[in-house]
């Protein structure tokens, strides 16, 4: 699997997101900081995170990636759309409850603007272990499956 990559860019109104390879808990400064730029911006009119070339994204960029479209939704009353093509991508999208607080689908119409890679971020251990915690609190709000799931490691985190 390709090692992960956070690529983003701005157009119109509208912030695009884009998780390329495996997207793993060691990118999630760089994703939390993406998150807080986004919603300390201007306003948006629309927010595309787009999955279609990630290999696979564990539970903390899962997490992120919820409080993402909740902080957003929060700011500024509009639903962040999801782009997942990868059927195994889509099916773990789905068993954490991402329809609650995602439009998912499956493509996009258009070309796609230039992208630019974010520079990954280095956290301290107590950021790290401070992002992982709000990533699975985050994901444990979802639904009472994950609230089971991820207990124990919120509990050992706290």
């Amino acid at each position: 699997m390709a090692e992960g990559h956070i690529l983003a860019a701005s157009a119109n109104g509208t912030q695009i997101l884009k998780l390329v390879g495996e997207v793993r808990l060691t990118l999630c400064s760089t994703l939390n900081a993406y998150i807080d730029s986004i919603v300390s911006g201007e306003k948006l009119q629309a927010m595309l995170v787009d999955l279609s070339e990630t290999d696979s994204l564990d539970s903390t960029t899962l997490g992120m990636l919820a409080k993402l479209s909740v902080r957003v939704r929060e700011r500024w009353g509009i639903p962040t759309t999801l782009v997942s093509s990868r059927e195994d991508v889509t099916r773990i999208l789905e068993s954490m409850g991402f329809e609650q607080v995602f439009v998912l689908i499956d493509h996009t119409n258009g070309i796609p603007p230039v992208l630019d890679e974010i520079p990954v971020l280095q956290a301290s251990e107590d950021q790290m272990r401070k992002q992982i915690l709000e990533a699975h609190r985050t994901l444990m709000d979802l639904n009472e499956s994950n609230r089971e799931k991820f207990r124990e490691l919120v509990d050992m985190l706290q």
